[in-house]
C-alpha cells in the first residue's frame, strides 16, 4: 500500500471520490485492508463497474462487472461475463477467462464451454497459480457440503447423451481419482460419511477412502438406519446385517 491509511480514512476518501463504495467493517478486521472496492459509471449509459481503489489510485486499468472483497489476496472477478481471479498486486492468476471460477481449498474450480449459457460444461481443478493440474471433467460436484476434505464427485462421459456418464470421487489435495467409476455415486451423509453407488443394479455404500464399505453387493438399493445399520440381499438370496462403520457382515 502506498500510504499509511487507516479503514476508516481510506472509506472516507473513496466515499467522496466514487459513486458506490463497499463499506466494510471498519471497526473490526480491516486494519490490513489494502484496497477498498469502489464502483464507476465510465458512461451514464452503462452499468456499474468495479475496482480497487488504496487511497490514491486504481489497482486495474480495466473495471468489473462484478469483483468480489479480497480474501487472501484474491478477488474473483468477472469481465465480459467470464471469470477470473485478480490478485491484489492487480495480476490475474489464470491467463485465461473462464465460464466460471470458483474458490476451493488450496486451489480454483474453473468451467468453461463453447457456449456462454450452455449446460454443457466441462470442469477441471487448478492450483493456487492458476495451473490446471486434473483432465477435464464432465460436471464436478463437492462431496461434503462444507468442502472441507477437498473430495469431489466427478463425472466423465461416456456417450453422447447427458445421462451416458459414469462417476468417481477425485481427491483434490492428492491430485487422483481415489475410486473406481461408478454408474452413480452420492454425496457423503451421515454421522459416518457414507456415499451411496452403483454398478448396474448392484449397490453398495462408499467410504471416505473411496472404497466399497461392505465386501458383498447388494441386489437393492441400500437404507441405513440411525445406527449405521443396513442390509444386503445378495445375488445368491442371502440377506446380511451391514455395520457401516466397520464393513463387517452378519448372516440373518
Amino acid at each position: 500500500m502506498s500510504n499509511k491509511l487507516t479503514p476508516k480514512q481510506l472509506y472516507e476518501i473513496a466515499k467522496d471520490k466514487y459513486f458506490k463504495v463497499y463499506d466494510f467493517d471498519k471497526d473490526t478486521k480491516a486494519a490490513d485492508k489494502k484496497w477498498i472496492r469502489v464502483g464507476l459509471i465510465p458512461d451514464p449509459n452503462k452499468q456499474i463497474r468495479w475496482n480497487f481503489f488504496d487511497g490514491t489510485r486504481l489497482l486495474c486499468e480495466d473495471s468489473f462487472e462484478i469483483a468480489e472483497d479480497f480474501k487472501d489476496g484474491i478477488s474473483i472477478v468477472v469481465k465480459d461475463r467470464k471469470y477470473n481471479a485478480l490478485r491484489d498486486d492487480g495480476t490475474m492468476v489464470f491467463n485465461e477467462w473462464y465460464n466460471y471460477v470458483y474458490r476451493i481449498n488450496g486451489g480454483y474450480m474453473v468451467e468453461k464451454s463453447e457456449d456462454q449459457y450452455s449446460l454443457d460444461r466441462d470442469t477441471a481443478f487448478a492450483d493456487a497459480n492458476g495451473n490446471i493440474v486434473s483432465e477435464w471433467f464432465a460436471m464436478v460436484i463437492p462431496m461434503l457440503h462444507d468442502n472441507a476434505d477437498n473430495l469431489f464427485c466427478v463425472s466423465r462421459k461416456t456417450g453422447k447423451a447427458v445421462y451416458e456418464r459414469e462417476q468417481a470421487i477425485y481427491d483434490f489435495s492428492k491430485n487422483e481419482i481415489i475410486s473406481d467409476w461408478y454408474d452413480n455415486l452420492g454425496i457423503f451423509t451421515g454421522k459416518v460419511k457414507y456415499a451411496r453407488i452403483n454398478k448396474g443394479e448392484s449397490y453398495n455404500l462408499i467410504g471416505k477412502d473411496g472404497k466399497p464399505i461392505f465386501s458383498i453387493w447388494s441386489k437393492r438399493p441400500l437404507t441405513v438406519d440411525d445406527n449405521g445399520m443396513t442390509q444386503i440381499f445378495s445375488d445368491d438370496g442371502k440377506c446380511y446385517n451391514g455395520d457401516i462403520r466397520t464393513g463387517k457382515l452378519e448372516l440373518v
